[in-house]
């Protein structure tokens, strides 16, 4: 979002909406691409800076319509892989969590495999998604459940609703009520969670894993190479008389 901007500050000071972007993004909000496109050509050609990488932090709705900013960072500032946070697929849910359209998810991960593809790199797109946001119920589950296994893939990174302090999120869990007054069906307790959670969880057919993997840089590979242990590796010994946390161990004897 850096770079956007009001058009007019004096509406903005008499707005009452909630958010900029949800349900519609505002008329009054000008989303801008160039200036952060100059910024990023401006390090690419600052001496002495390798390389930027972006990992996660792209917002959907404001991605599908700032193709150029996109192109460039698909094109130079994605170590391999990026994360983005659909959370969920079901247009009921996304509404209550004030997120993007389902559509803007999918348009986004056919572009990003198409300027991959351009760009001539094997890139690789991470969905997060939520279980047991307030409101969610299994039959809207079932909406991510099905994506995922039509794409054959099994996250490893699961999230679960936790109701933070001072959100509206929140505020609806433990109300089980939207902000107008409606009614809303919440999972308390790990029995009413827990079907939810599996089905982020669960192993599927044929699929490959939404893991992070290690992100090398090009003068780095050999260095974190020697420096990340290595799968089925035993760990490091520790000296006789320290404890695992390499504090002094009082009940040593040699």
């Amino acid at each position: 979002m850096w770079g956007c901007h009001s058009a007019d500050l004096n509406l903005c000071r008499r707005c009452r909406r909630v958010s900029c972007l949800h349900p519609k993004i505002c008329p009054n909000f000008v989303i801008e691409e160039k200036p952060l496109i100059d910024l990023f050509r401006r390090i690419r050609n600052t001496s002495g800076i390798r390389q930027v990488h972006i990992s996660s932090g792209i917002r959907l709705g404001l991605a599908v319509r700032q193709r150029e900013l996109m192109k460039d960072i698909i094109r130079y500032h994605v170590p391999g892989q990026i994360k983005v946070a659909p959370e969920h697929l079901h247009p009921h849910v996304l509404d209550l969590m004030r997120k993007d359209p389902p559509e803007d998810f999918y348009n986004f991960m056919k572009f990003f495999e198409e300027e991959s593809k351009k760009a001539g790199k094997e890139q690789y797109l991470i969905p997060l998604f939520i279980s047991n946001f307030p409101g969610c119920t299994a039959e809207e589950m079932k909406t991510v459940d099905e994506f995922l296994n039509r794409h054959h893939w099994s996250p490893q990174q699961v999230q679960d609703f936790i109701p933070l302090p001072m959100t509206t999120a929140a505020a609806m869990y433990y109300t089980g009520k939207t902000p107008d007054g409606t009614p809303l069906v919440v999972n308390r307790g790990l029995a009413e969670r827990r079907p939810q959670l599996n089905v982020l969880k669960k192993k599927r057919i044929g699929s490959r894993a939404l893991e992070p993997k290690p992100e090398f840089h090009h003068d780095d590979r050999s260095r974190n190479a020697q420096t990340a242990p290595r799968h089925g590796s035993r760990p490091e010994a520790r000296p006789p008389d320290r404890d695992k946390h390499g504090n002094r161990d009082r009940f040593h004897r040699p």
